[in-house]
């Protein structure tokens, strides 16, 4: 009887150690489980969390670095983001002020060892954010780099040159460069410079090293070594849910499958569209039918039908003919794709002319799928004829004239590697075509502008397009998918902002994820006890910038206006009633919003 209820205690000791011990592993789990979620709910956060922004400015007998609110972050650093999805990334926007007794003229000359993917470039007051890629870094192995030398005149500072200082002018000739003197600065200071990164493919936050280094005219050197924080928003693990149908039966040269060259453009053109289709959304429609639905496909070959169908029946993602023999651009059908029975305004398949080799008479660079340490490389040169205009009887001068100089009958042209071309002439077979509903009403309107209300927010202006079916920025023809100074051109924000405008459905993102401020509450205070609080900021363009627009603080407290956060020792009891205006380091956040604002509260109790 005893050695029962002997057992029998030690039976529900131990079950209530186990049931104990069962619920504190969940509690674990469940925690671990919210930090998780918490962190993949703000990925942004690791963006500012590596930077010291405790860090004493920098002095003025030194160099000194600030950010675009004028910030001094000499000894803090940089965050840069990389969104999720392979696109370029937004570039922080910086300034390098000089020692208040620096001797001119002074050479710059800045460096990131080791850090190939890393860019720098420099751009005029006054010009259009869009145009990102004047006065590139030039790179190699090691990294970018970037040198200028700035000497007075008159009054006011002229930059000369826009690269490396060290590099000669025939170095510079061989990269399709030359020095030139251009007056830069208003009335003083700041030397401003935008850094930014090219994409990868992980998810891996990134720590750099940005060297800084000043030569005065007595030969004083002066340096800063700037930490740069990268935030690494992709996610490895989410898979697609979009699908291209690749059909490659009207190719009949054999050019994509059966040549060495035609292996390269075909690798690239699905590339571009595993790259694109990541940001799609499953569109959830009906099953079409093998041939129902057919588009045009050939206008070079006379002996071929100029049409086809699709091959099998599909009901997710979009149906796509690819050849390279139609030339460079593409098409839809006429067919609707439905939806629970219901036309959309979405065409059910189409056909895309992927660009050879000899059509564009330039040297593909196979060596293009590199990794993406050496997306630098990926330059080839598109040459022609001297006088030649393309688009003049289209009176669209986006597309610009050939003007070779010394009067020398061909010339490079344009710089980009076969990515480029059919990026963008994959825009004319899913978005840019009077066959896609939504676009034709734009281009048959009498504004001939693109008038989608987000596209108009991003730019601020109702999007010109031209009668080639082409957007213009900046009188570009399609800007957002024009050829950098240097390596791969990529999707950008704005191109798929217009493939939404069209009819795609985007996923959730970073990329489209707008600035909030997630806080709701703030913790009450206990006078002379130590406070800290945070005010989370989800979305935007890190840096960040925190100001108390309205009501007071807590004597006591103050907030750091680089991550929103609270500290100090209250001084006296009360109940404080205040907003926070949130700014971010986004060229349009800052130029055409006053950024988000939100009130609090926080109790000071006795």
């Amino acid at each position: 009887m005893n050695s029962t209820l002997f057992n029998s205690k030690q039976y529900l000791d131990a079950h209530n150690m186990f049931r104990t011990l069962f619920l504190i592993v969940i509690s674990l789990s469940l925690s671990l489980t919210t930090l998780a979620q918490a962190e993949d709910i703000n990925p942004w956060r690791s963006c500012i969390a590596a930077i010291n922004y405790d860090s004493p400015e920098g002095s003025a007998d030194a160099l000194r670095v600030q950010d675009r609110f004028g910030r001094d972050i000499t000894h803090s650093g940089m965050p840069i983001l990389d969104w999720e999805g392979f696109m370029e990334n937004p570039q922080f926007r910086f300034s390098i002020v000089p020692p208040a007794n620096v001797t001119y003229p002074v050479t710059f000359r800045i460096t990131a060892a080791g850090s190939p993917r890393l860019y720098l470039f420099q751009r005029q007051r006054d010009e259009h954010p869009y145009d990102i890629r004047d006065y590139m870094s030039v790179h190699n192995e090691e990294g970018p780099l970037w040198g200028v030398t700035l000497t007075t005149v008159g009054d006011e500072l002229e930059v000369f040159g826009g690269v490396a200082h060290d590099l000669t002018d025939t170095q510079l000739e061989q990269m399709g460069l030359s020095r030139g003197s251009r007056n830069f600065f208003e009335d003083n200071f700041p030397l401003e410079l935008h850094l930014g990164i090219h994409p990868d493919r992980d998810g891996d936050d990134e720590l750099h090293n940005l060297m800084i280094e000043m030569t005065d005219s007595r030969n004083t050197v002066y340096r800063q070594e700037m930490p740069v924080s990268v935030c690494d928003q992709d996610r490895p693990e989410r898979t697609t849910e979009f699908k291209f149908h690749i059909d490659y039966s009207t190719d009949w040269f054999n050019y994509l499958e059966g040549t060495e060259d035609g292996t390269v453009v075909r690798e690239s053109a699905e590339r571009i569209l595993d790259d694109i289709a990541y940001f799609f959304e499953d569109m959830r429609f009906d099953t079409v039918e093998a041939g129902e639905c057919e588009t045009f496909v050939n206008w070079t070959v006379e002996e071929r039908s100029g049409f086809a169908t699709n091959g099998y029946a599909y009901d997710s993602g979009h149906y796509l003919f690819i050849n390279s023999h139609s030339g460079g651009g593409g098409l839809a059908s006429q067919k609707l794709h439905k939806r629970n029975g219901i036309d959309t305004d979405f065409p059910a398949c189409g056909f895309w002319g992927a660009n050879p080799r000899d059509a564009l008479s330039t040297y593909v660079n196979t060596r293009m799928y590199l990794p993406e340490d050496e997306w630098w490389r990926t330059n080839t040169w598109i040459f022609g004829r001297n006088g030649e205009c393309l688009g003049d009887s289209y009176n669209d001068p986006g597309n610009g004239c050939i003007e070779c100089p010394d009067d020398s009958e061909w010339c490079a042209h344009l710089r980009g590697d076969i990515y480029w071309p059919n990026l963008h002439e994959l825009n004319h077979g899913l978005t840019m075509s009077t066959d896609w509903p939504r676009w034709g009403e734009w281009f048959f309107s009498d504004n001939l502008c693109i008038d989608d209300s987000e596209l108009m927010t991003y730019t601020g202006t109702c999007q010109p397009m031209y009668k080639t079916d082409h957007v213009v920025l900046l009188g570009e023809t399609f800007e957002s998918n024009k050829q950098g100074d240097w390596g791969r051109t990529l999707f950008k924000k704005f191109d798929l902002l217009l493939m939404q405008a069209v009819g795609w459905e985007l996923r959730d993102t970073t990329m489209l994820t707008s600035m909030s401020i997630t806080s709701d509450t703030l913790a009450s205070g206990v006078v002379g006890r130590d406070y800290n609080d945070l005010i989370e900021v989800h979305g935007g363009i890190p840096g960040y910038q925190f100001t108390v627009t309205k009501g007071g603080l807590p004597p006591g407290l103050v907030l750091n206006e680089f991550n929103g956060v609270l500290t100090g020792q209250p001084a006296i009891a009360g109940s404080y009633v205040f907003t926070v205006q949130v700014l971010d380091a986004d060229e349009y956040n800052v130029l055409r919003t006053n950024g988000i604002d939100q009130q609090f509260r926080i109790l000071i109790n006795e």
